[in-house]
């Protein structure tokens, strides 16, 4: 085999600012998927094992794809727009920011769930940027590697990733790059798909509803990782 093939959800995409400036990466968009090629076939860089992976394959030189340890190809390597890595996730300072989109005129109504509806685990935090810095500074780095986070002027930090950890502020469901709050759904729940196609076409960054129907975007390029030399410098730049 001649490298390795990963697929992430675009809900990650800002897990691959940590390994960026790797040498021949390339990355690709296909709908709500982001590919990666380039990675050299043994055992691969720890930065590239923890990230968030959905698929991983072994590419061939026939660019032939390969399940782990299969002996023969599930799919060939799709014909994509692949561009080096270091362009296509751009440049950003280590600071946080969470410059929401200001919504347009629809108006979207959630409600509270049944209570015979099975809740999942929450995937999203919002608290203020103090409790936030105050986790993080003591925290263990194990706890911190797999959460991304993005702050607002008005000092209120999101934190997305797993686990989130059980901090004071409201949590949130994802699902299809929508942030829900836990124990709400929308009315009707058939509307998520067209939620998504109407307010985010681009699917380049994650729909935030608060309980009043009130909705902000938060392009993926805003959130970085959740480190503590990047929760300092954006507490004392915002």
């Amino acid at each position: 085999m001649t490298e390795i093939v990963i697929v992430l959800s675009t809900a990650h995409a800002a897990a691959l600012g940590s390994v960026r400036t790797f040498p021949g990466l390339l990355a690709a968009r296909s709908g709500e998927e982001i590919w990666v090629r380039g990675i050299p076939a043994g055992k691969p860089d720890k930065k590239i094992s923890v990230l968030p992976v959905m698929h991983t394959y072994f590419m061939d030189e026939q660019e032939r794809l390969f399940a782990p340890a299969a002996q023969t190809p599930v799919a060939m390597l799709p014909a994509l727009e692949w561009i080096p890595l270091l362009s296509f996730i751009k440049v950003t300072l280590p600071v946080s920011a969470l410059p929401g989109v200001l919504e347009a005129p629809q108006r979207v109504k959630l409600v509270r769930r049944n209570g015979n509806v099975i809740i999942p685990g929450n995937d999203a935090l919002l608290t203020s940027l103090e409790i936030w810095d105050t986790y993080v500074s003591t925290a263990p780095l194990v706890r911190l590697q797999h959460l991304y986070f993005a702050v607002s002027e008005n000092r209120e930090a999101l934190i997305i990733g797993t686990p989130i950890m059980p901090l004071p502020g409201k949590t949130y469901i994802l699902g299809d790059n929508i942030l829900l709050p836990a124990g709400y759904d929308f009315d009707p729940p058939a509307i998520t798909s067209l939620v998504t196609t109407t307010l985010n076409p681009l699917h380049d960054g994650i729909l935030l509803f608060h309980e009043n129907g009130h909705w902000e975007k938060i392009k993926f390029d805003c959130f970085v990782p959740a480190t503590r030399s990047a929760v300092r410098l954006t507490n004392s730049m915002i």
